[in-house]
């Protein structure tokens, strides 16, 4: 696996959210393999957070997931 890399600008905004006080919900999106589970794990490590991955499926089977 190649290492976590170049990630400095998102980490930044992430953290500015993150101090901001309030609380926020944080959609990450974008292309496959591209690095976005792993820009989620290094962000929540040490802190107070909930990961939550939803897969593009029916909204009945994503409703089944969160019950």
């Amino acid at each position: 696996m190649v290492g976590f890399i170049n990630r400095k600008n998102e980490l930044r905004t992430l953290e500015d959210i993150y101090s901001s006080g309030s609380s926020s919900l944080v959609v990450i999106y974008g292309r496959r393999r591209v690095g976005k589970t792993e820009l989620s794990r290094q962000f929540i490590k040490g802190k107070k957070a909930v990961y939550f991955f939803i897969e593009i499926k029916p909204e009945t089977l994503v409703l089944k997931d969160i019950e």
